[in-house]
Parts: C-alpha cells; sequence; structure tokens
C-alpha cells in the first residue's frame, strides 16, 4: 500500500500498477493517436478533392468541408469512448 499526497489531496494506492496495465494503456493510446493521424490524412485528401472539383461553388465546397469535418469529428470521438471503455475494463481486470 502506497500513500500519496500532492498539493493537499491525498490517494492511497492498494496495488502497484501490472505490467500488462501499463502495456495495455500503452497500446491503447498508441491506437487512438493513430487513429487520429489516419483522420487528419483523410482529412487532407477530401479537402483537396473538394478543392480541385471545377462543379463546385464556393458554397457548396464549404458545405462539403463542414461535412466531413464533422464526420471526423464524431469518427475521434466514437474511437475516443471504445478506448476509455476498454481501458476501463483492462483496470477492472487487473
Amino acid at each position: 500500500m502506497n500513500t500519496i499526497n500532492d498539493s493537499g489531496v491525498t490517494a492511497t494506492i492498494y496495488s502497484e500498477p501490472s505490467t500488462f496495465n501499463s502495456v495495455a494503456l500503452t497500446m491503447i493510446t498508441d491506437a487512438f493517436q493513430s487513429n487520429i493521424k489516419n483522420t487528419q490524412d483523410t482529412l487532407e485528401i477530401k479537402k483537396k478533392l473538394i478543392e480541385n472539383d471545377p462543379d463546385l461553388s464556393t458554397k457548396e465546397k464549404l458545405y462539403e468541408y463542414d461535412k466531413i469535418n464533422k464526420q471526423a469529428n464524431s469518427d475521434n470521438f466514437k474511437t475516443l469512448f471504445l478506448i476509455l471503455g476498454a481501458a476501463y475494463i483492462i483496470t477492472l481486470c487487473t
């Protein structure tokens, strides 16, 4: 049992974090960062395609940009909640 007192807040840790827990959380963090990078790359490709489409007016281009940004945000939040759920399950199991 370890007691940590930092800035007037005391926390008691009843067990040391396991190696499995640390590795699993590192993998989850890496997966989330990778997902964000892939989403950003996809956004850039879609934006370039929209920019170069001669059939779209400026208003239509702005609408398309807004649509893909909302989709990217939605995808990132879904991934975040899945990863947080996985992290919670891992902490319950260890």
